[in-house]
């Protein structure tokens, strides 16, 4: 997306592959809501306004026709829709939890959503957290929030439905985005990925 506007902190950056080992591309300003409220006062609005009630278990997503639901604690939802669409999205929720006591913030631009995907994904992005990523133990539409090479973040893998093409998604605020892209194609040098330069001219390397 160009807009002279709005630019993301990775807009300097294109995607890095490795063949089929590793890629990692960001999903530029995916829609991003944080939605506070008993998950059973909120379930009727989120399947009119999405498509689905949203996970039946905390720490899982549920995803319909591009738009996901995240349970990311008791009373904590994100909803990840297309870009573009979250600030009707927000006025509609509200409007349809009139009443409700719920909280609807629009966190589109603090976060960043960095994808990776390919048969070794699970193994650059274990260099980089102390949660447990692999496939057998983090399932498709699986949410968690951990710790990411120095940063606090959130990973989620997409499940069919949310028309996300990576097989890993690492949401960081704004202001770690090109810290990380630096630390995955660093983790993925192994498998023949190129490494990146951070913009801050910052000198570092993996922890051994």
């Amino acid at each position: 997306m160009s807009d002279a506007r709005r630019r993301s902190p990775l807009h300097g950056r294109s995607e890095i592959s490795s063949g089929e080992a590793a890629t990692v591309r960001e999903h530029a300003f995916l829609g991003k809501l944080v939605l506070r409220g008993a998950p059973g006062d909120i379930a009727p609005a989120l399947r009119e306004l999405t498509g689905t009630a949203g996970p039946e278990d905390a720490c899982r997503s549920a995803s319909s026709n591009g738009r996901s639901v995240l349970w990311i604690g008791p009373d904590e939802h994100w909803l990840v829709v297309p870009a573009e669409t979250e600030i009707e999205l927000a006025r509609d929720l509200d409007s349809r939890l009139a009443g409700v006591r719920h909280h609807v913030v629009d966190v589109t631009d603090y976060h960043v959503a960095i994808g990776l995907s390919g048969t070794k994904a699970w193994e650059v992005l274990a260099k980089l957290t102390p949660f447990d990523v692999h496939p057998k133990a983090f399932a498709v539409g699986a949410v968690a929030g951990t710790v990411i090479g120095r940063g606090q973040g959130v990973l989620w893998r997409p499940a069919e439905g949310s028309a996300l093409d990576s097989d890993y998604i690492v949401f960081i605020r704004s202001s770690m985005a090109d810290y990380l892209w630096c630390l995955l194609a660093e983790a993925g040098r192994q498998f023949g990925m190129t490494p990146e330069t951070p913009i801050g001219g910052e000198t570092w390397r993996l922890a051994r």
